[in-house]
């Protein structure tokens, strides 16, 4: 078995036999750690493209907290 957090065990209905071993290969929704992990990449993502979008990684590392983001600016744009 890997070190991996999300696996499970499964047996059928004859519990006599050793039960199976599976792995979650994505994400699961719901688990304790989703808030964090949602945070994580949206700053990993604004890290990366900082270059190509500074005003809105600059938002998004600074500027957000969970699923909240405010930001002013002195002139919009159209």
């Amino acid at each position: 078995m890997t070190d991996q957090c999300c696996t499970f065990l499964w047996c059928d209905h004859n519990c006599t036999n050793e039960p199976d071993v599976y792995e979650f290969c994505r994400l699961v929704f719901g688990i304790d750690a989703c808030p964090f992990i949602a945070q994580k990449v949206a700053k990993i993502n604004a890290e990366k493209n900082k270059n190509k979008w500074p005003l809105a990684s600059e938002t998004v590392q600074l500027s957000t907290y969970m699923d909240d983001s405010m930001d002013s600016v002195e002139k919009g744009k159209r």
